[in-house]
């Protein structure tokens, strides 16, 4: 049987780790922003911003 609560330890001290390191922050943060404008970017397509 899986025990919950080590698999949550588990996952919050990794969040902690990756949360805390600046470094590695900036890039998780980073490539999320960029998975997210991607979609946005293409519903935005043949859209004129200026007439």
């Amino acid at each position: 049987m899986i025990d919950f609560k080590k698999r949550a330890d588990k996952i919050r001290v990794i969040c902690n780790a990756i949360y805390n390191e600046p470094f590695v922050w900036d890039i998780i943060k980073s490539y999320a922003f960029f998975a997210v404008a991607i979609p946005i970017a293409k519903s935005f397509d043949g859209v004129m911003i200026l007439p």
